[in-house]
This record gives C-alpha cells, sequence and structure tokens, in this order.
C-alpha cells in the first residue's frame, strides 16, 4: 500500500555496570536507568558476586515507587530482588516508560561494607519506520546511567541527649550508627550547655 513504510526493528544493549563497588555498612548504591518512550521490550540482566563479612548482599531492580518505598523502609514492590545471598544471575522485564533502578543493598549490614563484582547490561528493541535513514547507536541510545554509583549518605539526627554525669552523655539517634573503639573520633563538643 502506498504511504506505509517498513519498519526496522534494531535490537540494543547498553552496559549499565561492569566494575568492582563498594557498598559501605548499613547503605546502598543505585544505578538509576532512564529509558525512552520509543523504546520496547526493556530487559535487565547481568550476574553479581559478594565479598566481605558473611558475603551476601541484596539486589533489586524496581522503579520509582519501589524505590521510594524501600527507602522508607516500606514493603515494595521489585521487578527482580534477591535475598541476602553470595552471588547469582540478575534478570528483569521492565517496563520501558519509566525510571528503573537497579539496587545494591547493604543496609542489614551494621558493621562489614561489602565488595560486589558485576556485569549487568540494558537490553531493548527500537521499531523505525524510515528505512532510508542511518540510525548510528549514539543517535539512537541516550542513557541516564551515573558513570559512577549513587550513595546515599543520610546521616543520622539526633533525637535526644541527656547527661549522665560531668563527662557522660547519653545520646539517641533516629537510626543505627557505627561508633568507633576511640571515643574521641565519635563526637566532637563544641559549646556548654
Amino acid at each position: 500500500t502506498a504511504g506505509l513504510l517498513p519498519s526496522i526493528l534494531n535490537t540494543h544493549k547498553q552496559t549499565i555496570v561492569d566494575a568492582t563497588i563498594v557498598v559501605p555498612p548499613m547503605q546502598y548504591v543505585i544505578y538509576p536507568i532512564d529509558p525512552h518512550s520509543s523504546y520496547n521490550s526493556c530487559k535487565i540482566q547481568g550476574i553479581f558476586s559478594a565479598r566481605g563479612g558473611s558475603d551476601d548482599i541484596r539486589v533489586y531492580v524496581v522503579d520509582k515507587q519501589g524505590f521510594d518505598a524501600f527507602r522508607r523502609d516500606d514493603k515494595f514492590k521489585a521487578y527482580f530482588s534477591t535475598p541476602q545471598q553470595i552471588g547469582g544471575d540478575i534478570a528483569a522485564t521492565v517496563p520501558c516508560d519509566r525510571t528503573i533502578y537497579l539496587v545494591y543493598d547493604n543496609s542489614f549490614s551494621l558493621i562489614t561494607g561489602k565488595t560486589v563484582t558485576t556485569k549487568v547490561d540494558f537490553e531493548f528493541e527500537q521499531i523505525f519506520q524510515d528505512p532510508n535513514k542511518l540510525y548510528l547507536d549514539d543517535d539512537i541510545f541516550q542513557p541516564s546511567i551515573p558513570e559512577k554509583p549513587v550513595v546515599d549518605k543520610t546521616a543520622p539526627t539526633v533525637v535526644n541527649l541527656e547527661s549522665v554525669d560531668n563527662t557522660h552523655f547519653i545520646v539517641n539517634f533516629d537510626k543505627g550508627i557505627i561508633l568507633s573503639i576511640d571515643p574521641s573520633e565519635n563526637f566532637e563538643i563544641t559549646g556548654e550547655g
């Protein structure tokens, strides 16, 4: 039929991460993936292995709603999740119309950071209607994947400070903290109260 152009299907693979990363204790590292509305059949696939402490890490693939719930410690829906484990495969079919987060979670570990060796790719298809146009990979795929992971560094807040005597205090925080064995490295007293 006149006026109809044949479609061209292009399949692409972009590396999200191919590195050894360090996930500090009680923290997580994220890689946001921002697909384009022209993508189809979006998938996240890869592998990971963890070392340090009990040699385990949690891995999630979530959207923004799931990521926000995860940050609040609420239940969340994941396209992929693992329990605490030493390693394994990552495989998730994800929506192409929203930001997706790959999360390496070590929030359960109070003392030990984890070293995670991982390689994860984002795969998708695009359909083009103009067979006379040359499409280059650089023109087709412009991901919003940071070169370095984002680490959540929200500091704990003091919720209560109580003097026991002239040299001892009880300090309560809104979340767990890890203290140094040397008390002088933990706090600095900046004034008199």
